[in-house]
Parts: C-alpha cells; sequence; structure tokens
C-alpha cells in the first residue's frame, strides 16, 4: 500500500490549516502550542503517514512501532509527571503542570492526520479509559498502573456500549456482585463495540451493583486477562486498525480495589468523562473535513475534464465553499470551548460545558459527512479506490461513522444538550421545582424554591424535601426535634445544607424576586413521596412576589399581620435593624409609613438562619440574653 497522498500536498493549500497556522496569529496561542505543534508533526509524517494505510489494511501496528510511539512523549499527556518515567519526554518538552486545553486540541488535531484506527492501535484506548482513573482513582492505583503506559505493559480501553442498550449508561446491565469474603466483585454481562480491546491489559467498566437507574452504577477496572473474559475481534467496514470488540464476561472476579471512586456513583463519573472523548472526536471531525477540503481542492486544480480545470466550474467552487467556511466556523467554536476548559477550576470535568461539547460533536459529524461527501464527488471514482490520489479521502468515507456514531449518536447528544440547557435556564431565570441535589444528613435538596400549601396549614418558604415522613417540616420544627433527641449534626452536611440554602435566594435575587420573610419557619422540608410537582397547588414562595426593573426596587408594602412571629424576640430577631425602626419606632398604624422591602433585609434574615444552622439549635435564647 503506498504512503497517504496527503504527504505530497502543497504547502498552503487553502483551509488546508487552521488560520494561525498560516499567519502565526492567535490570542490564545503562545510559543509552547507552536512547538507543540512541530513535534507531533515531524513525528508523523516521519514515523506513521509513511506506513499508516498498510498498517490500517492489516489491522495492526508494528509491536515496535506501538512502543516508540509511546516512549515519544505525544501519548498520556494528561499523567503527571510523578507517574511518567524519567526516559519518557514530556509531550514536546512542555513541563507538564503548563499543558493547557489548547494543547489538547492541537495533539489531537495532529494526530488526527492518521487515518483508520491506526492512532489507536498505537497508543491503545487508554485517551479515554484513563481520565476516570485520573481524575476519580487513588493514589495507589495510579502509580500501580500509570507507569507502564509508557512501556505497553499496561493499556486502558473504555467498556460502556453493551449489545441491548449502546451508550445508555443509565441502563447498564452488565452485574457486579459483592462475594461472600467481600474481596471481589463478580462481574457477568457483555461489551460491544469496544475501542483498542485486542491491546488493552484494562477495561474501565460500568457495571450495576446497586437498583436500576444511574444511581446503581459502579466504574471496575477490569483485568482482562482474568478467568472468564472472552474478546472477539468485530470487522467494521473502517477503522479496521482500532480493535473493536466483542467481550463477554462470565463470573469474572475483580479486587475490591480496582473500585474507580465511590460504589453506586459511577454514573457521574462516566458522564464527565464524555466532555473529553466528545472533544476529541468534534476535534478528528473538523481535521479529516479540512483533508477532504485541501485534497479535493488540490484535485480540482490539477484535473481536466472537457478541455478545462475542475476547479473552473463554479458548481465545484460553490462545493469547496460550502465546506470552508463550516470548517472555519466549527473551528472557532473548539477553540472557544477549549478557552472554557481553562478558565473553570474543574477542567474537564466542568459539566457546564457538555452541552456546548455534545453540540460542536454534532456539528462536526454533519460538517466530515457533507465534506468526505462533496470531495468524493469531485474525486469522482478516484475517490473510491483504495489507492491512488483518492486513498486517503476513500478510507475518511468508511472511518466517518465512528466518528458521527462515537461517544454518544447525534440523537441522544441533541436530546443530551438540550436538556441540559433548559435545566440551566429555568435554575436562573425562573424558579424550577424539579429535585436535583443531596447531601447527607437526611434531606435531599433540590434546586427550587416553591410556595406548599395543603387543607391544614398554609406553609410558604424555600422549600426542601426529605425522606423520613409524609408531613411538611420546617427547619424550627427539626431543630426543636433534633434538641429533644439530643441529636447534632456534621460540620459538613451543616455547611451543605447552607451552601443550597444561599444559592437558592441569589437565584431569587439574581431575576429581582425579593422573600421578605426569611426565617426558619420557612425553610421547608417535604417528603420524598409529596414532591411539590405532585401537588395541586405549586407557586413561586413567599407572599406579595413582584418583579422590578432594579433588582434591589421595593416591591410593596408590608402586610399589617405577620403570621407565626409569637414574640417580640423573635421579631426582633428576624427583623433587619432598618426595618425595625421604621415599623416599630415609628408605628404602624399609617400604612404609608411602614418599610418597604429590599434585598438587604432578606439577607438579614438569611444570616439567621446561616447562624442557626450552624449551631445548629435556636438563637432565641442567645438573643434574649444581650
Amino acid at each position: 500500500m503506498p504512503p497517504d497522498p496527503k504527504l505530497y500536498l502543497l504547502p498552503n493549500v487553502p483551509w488546508s490549516e487552521p488560520a494561525w497556522y498560516r499567519t502565526g496569529n492567535s490570542v490564545y496561542l503562545n510559543a509552547s502550542h507552536r512547538k507543540l505543534r512541530d513535534n507531533i508533526r515531524k513525528y508523523v509524517d516521519e514515523h506513521i503517514l509513511p506506513y499508516a494505510l498498510e498498517w490500517e489494511e492489516k489491522g495492526e501496528v508494528p509491536r515496535s512501532a506501538a512502543l516508540n510511539y509511546c516512549k515519544s512523549g505525544i501519548p498520556f499527556d494528561d499523567i503527571p509527571e510523578d507517574f511518567r518515567p524519567q526516559d519518557v519526554p514530556n509531550l514536546a518538552g512542555i513541563p507538564h503542570g503548563q499543558l493547557d486545553a489548547f494543547h489538547f486540541l492541537i495533539s489531537t488535531d495532529e494526530m488526527s492526520r492518521v487515518e483508520g484506527g491506526v492512532s489507536i492501535a498505537l497508543g491503545g484506548a487508554s485517551t479515554i479509559g484513563l481520565p476516570p482513573v485520573l481524575h476519580y482513582g487513588t493514589q495507589e492505583q495510579r502509580s500501580r498502573w500509570f507507569p507502564g503506559l509508557f512501556s505497553g505493559n499496561v493499556n486502558f480501553c473504555l467498556g460502556i456500549t453493551e449489545p441491548g442498550g449502546g451508550s445508555d449508561v443509565a441502563n447498564i446491565q452488565t452485574t457486579a456482585e459483592k462475594s461472600s469474603d467481600g474481596k471481589f466483585y463478580v462481574v457477568n454481562g457483555a461489551k460491544k463495540w469496544i475501542t483498542g480491546a485486542p491491546w488493552a491489559t484494562h477495561m474501565t467498566t460500568a457495571v450495576r451493583t446497586g437498583g436500576p437507574g444511574a444511581k446503581g452504577v459502579t466504574v471496575l477496572e477490569i483485568p482482562l486477562d482474568s478467568p472468564g473474559v472472552s474478546r472477539t475481534k468485530i470487522f467494521n467496514s473502517g477503522q479496521n486498525a482500532g480493535g473493536s470488540s466483542f467481550i463477554d464476561l462470565e463470573n469474572v472476579k475483580v479486587p475490591v480495589e480496582n473500585r474507580i471512586g465511590p460504589e453506586n456513583e459511577g454514573f457521574g463519573i462516566i458522564m464527565k468523562n464524555f466532555n473529553r472523548e466528545r472533544y476529541a472526536l468534534a476535534v478528528s471531525c473538523n481535521r479529516k473535513s479540512r483533508t477532504c477540503l485541501a485534497m479535493s481542492f488540490s484535485y480540482a486544480m490539477e484535473r481536466k475534464t472537457f478541455g478545462k480545470r475542475l476547479i473552473e466550474n463554479q458548481v465545484i467552487r460553490r462545493k469547496l465553499a460550502e465546506v470552508a467556511y463550516r470548517v472555519e466556523a466549527h473551528w472557532a467554536w473548539l477553540e472557544q470551548i477549549a478557552f472554557q476548559v481553562n478558565s473553570s477550576s474543574e477542567g474537564w470535568q466542568e459539566p457546564s460545558i457538555a452541552s456546548q461539547i455534545a453540540l460542536v460533536k454534532i456539528q462536526g459529524g454533519q460538517m466530515v459527512e457533507l465534506a468526505c461527501r462533496e470531495a468524493q464527488q469531485i474525486f469522482g471514482g478516484a475517490g473510491y479506490q483504495k489507492g491512488g490520489r483518492g486513498a486517503t479521502v476513500e478510507q475518511i468515507s468508511r472511518d466517518l461513522r465512528m466518528l458521527v456514531v462515537g461517544g454518544g449518536s447525534e440523537e441522544i447528544l441533541t436530546d443530551l444538550a438540550l436538556r441540559q440547557e433548559i435545566g440551566a435556564f429555568s435554575r436562573q431565570a425562573k424558579i424550577p421545582a424539579a429535585a436535583e441535589r443531596h447531601i447527607n444528613i437526611g434531606f435531599h435538596i433540590p434546586a427550587c424554591l416553591v410556595f406548599f400549601y395543603s387543607k391544614s396549614s398554609s406553609l410558604y418558604g424555600i422549600v426542601f424535601k426529605a425522606s423520613d415522613d409524609h408531613k411538611p417540616r420546617t427547619l424550627l420544627d427539626i431543630l426543636a426535634q433534633d434538641k429533644l433527641d439530643h441529636v447534632s449534626r456534621d460540620l459538613d452536611d451543616c455547611l451543605s445544607l447552607s451552601r443550597q440554602l444561599v444559592n437558592n435566594v441569589i437565584r431569587f435575587f439574581s431575576i429581582g424576586w425579593l422573600h421578605k420573610n426569611i426565617r426558619s419557619s420557612s425553610v421547608i422540608f417535604l417528603d420524598e413521596e409529596s414532591a411539590p410537582l405532585d401537588l395541586p397547588d405549586a407557586h413561586p414562595c413567599g407572599y406579595g412576589f413582584a418583579r422590578k426593573e432594579t433588582p434591589t426596587a421595593v416591591t410593596e408594602i408590608n402586610p399589617s399581620s405577620w403570621e407565626g412571629v409569637q414574640s417580640k424576640v423573635n421579631w426582633r430577631l428576624y427583623c433587619h435593624p432598618e426595618r425595625y425602626r421604621t415599623l416599630v419606632i415609628k408605628g404602624t398604624d399609617d400604612a404609608s409609613a411602614l418599610a418597604t422591602s429590599h434585598m438587604r433585609y432578606d439577607a438579614y434574615g438569611l444570616g439567621i438562619i446561616l447562624l442557626k444552622i450552624a449551631l445548629w439549635q435556636s438563637v432565641v435564647k442567645l438573643y434574649s440574653r444581650e
């Protein structure tokens, strides 16, 4: 098989490279990014591209080529220096601590110049298999596995997809049950289309250890040489060297020390891991679209039909333009996301970027489909032939389905992106009523504020859910009961409750709402079986709500009757001093003299509640002693 034809492309073909490659200008990049690009480009052109199509045809790469690649410093760039052998250079000699999302963007883009499954065969599927260990594994686990990556003795793959359920992580069917001695998980099930499995030593695997749904998923690192594991290669139309496989797991004993993260909390680990994987697939879509564009452009400049070059036909120029503007716009979006990753303390684990990455992958998949189609139209028969001028485009035509479906299909990602954005909008632009968060003191806390009404009582306030009984209770009730029962709460748990309460009030303030009666009797807990949305009457909490153009604007005068305020001590405790002076000192006979409500009044009442939570007791007696 001849070398990849892209090796012979003339330099400066329009849109063959991102703009900064041509102009050297970018607000995001510095000298280390350019050094990285040159380093990887040189390695790929010398050691991979001359043989890549041949290796793809054979379905494997020589062991020596894979070892050289692992020792080059190009793969596993996210492994900290503590776990890197001294003889393995850092990526392009750049200190690990200086690597950022743009280095990942560039390295992924450069390695995406390699067609087929060759890049997977060279470094394995560790790119997607090791991040859960990196971010959620223990120090002992990292020390045990990471150094072996650079010698080829350790290789990860990711085991999510199953024969009957695709990548529906919440409905994983593979089970893992604890052995009677508690030392092992016994795993039974099957995984399908597992990339890199033939060379993997370990599979980062989603299994079910609990009940149905997302709450029962756990992540295990399964040694693939364990008894009961069998691997069968799946022959797909493209990425032949990628080693896609079916893995059967029958009574496989996995040490409990191989569990990644807490039991039954694997769903979040897997979902956050998708961010980087999907982003890499989107980058690959962009590079392969550029490849199709550059090669078809060059071919159209040379190929003559009916006495003139193809490029002289307007319809051909239109095809090239349709791909060009998509590629450039898509690259700008990729850079924007990389900047967001750099700006987040959580990096690729940042939850809020999941929807953006999902959409940029969708756009990339549609783009590479168009780019490959138009390139094959321009190449004609040469774009359908293995070998020759159109060999690269022909290979991409067989590989692209994996780019489009892998990491989540267009249909799944579209829904994921919209659901996440709808949830974010609901939390910020209006007051939602869907339970979302948990803390460990028996309180099931939603990011919501609702008004709960029953025939026996009218309760208003910042509403939470509890799972211990079916009767609404206030924070005041719980504090009193805990005092009788001599129950204390962990400080970390009280901090979690306080954080959620503050976040909810801030959401109120952000859209110009005022509560105007924040106190411990207004913080209401509802049973999990009677969620606010299941009730006939659900309204914004508190009373007298009004939205004003200015967040600090007054809403309306306070009502003359303050239900629930039983004593002057309680009154003074929760009443902001400014408000108290107006209402009490000036008198309340004249409605026009009543103080109006401001955000600072709510903040004052909130502060008293936070003090109660910190002490986990009423502060009325403390106040009354003064």
